[in-house]
């Protein structure tokens, strides 16, 4: 189902999750068709995947105005306390305008930040592939588990923990979605699990 979002010049859009630098390429377009773009670069130098002056030569380091850098230690977090991580953000956003977001894209795993920011915003998840495949997959979240449970920062908790923990963030994501106004994803038969 297509579902059309109405902005108008005087919005705000803001980026969160920078999953692959592939949020930038909507918020470049945004950009150029006048809209204010305010974009969170929330990981280190050394994630050159997720960088976007890694991906497009028209943004260099140190960044321009609108792109933020608010690096976080773990992006597994968020879900974690979406709540927390709403307050923090509309803190940020408060900090750098005084107008208040029209529209958030949501990607990785801040699309469960969605229930928990502005009512009044429109929020898009725009998913990358396993934010949605897996993280908010509640059909198959012990797949997850026995790939992840020796992973990353779950390999340090025991296994019930950290099967906790994945649910908790697999909840999150998936209410984090429930909750947006659209996703985009993948056209239709192009990804098995997004159909």
């Amino acid at each position: 189902m297509f579902k059309k979002i109405n902005l108008n010049q005087s919005s705000v859009i803001v980026f969160l999750g920078t999953m692959n630098a592939m949020p930038m390429m909507y918020a470049l377009e945004l950009k150029k068709r006048g809209y204010k773009v305010i974009y969170f670069v929330d990981v280190s130098p050394k994630n050159t995947l997720s960088r976007p002056e890694n991906h497009f030569p028209s943004i260099t380091y140190p960044y321009p105005e609108w792109i933020i850098e608010c690096i976080l230690p773990s992006e597994v977090l968020v879900p974690l306390f979406p709540k927390i991580f709403a307050a923090f953000y509309k803190n940020k956003i408060q900090q750098i305008t005084q107008k208040s977001p029209t529209c958030f894209i949501l990607s990785g795993l801040y699309a469960s930040m969605a229930p928990y920011l502005s009512v009044d915003a429109k929020k898009i998840g725009l998913p990358h592939g396993s934010d949605m495949d897996s993280w908010a997959n509640i059909e198959d979240e012990n797949i997850l588990f026995e790939n992840y449970k020796n992973k990353s920062k779950f390999k340090y908790f025991p296994n019930v923990i950290a099967k906790m923990l994945m649910r908790k963030i697999i909840r999150s994501q998936f209410h984090g979605y429930e909750k947006s106004s659209a996703v985009i994803y993948y056209p239709l038969n192009f990804n098995i699990a997004g159909d």
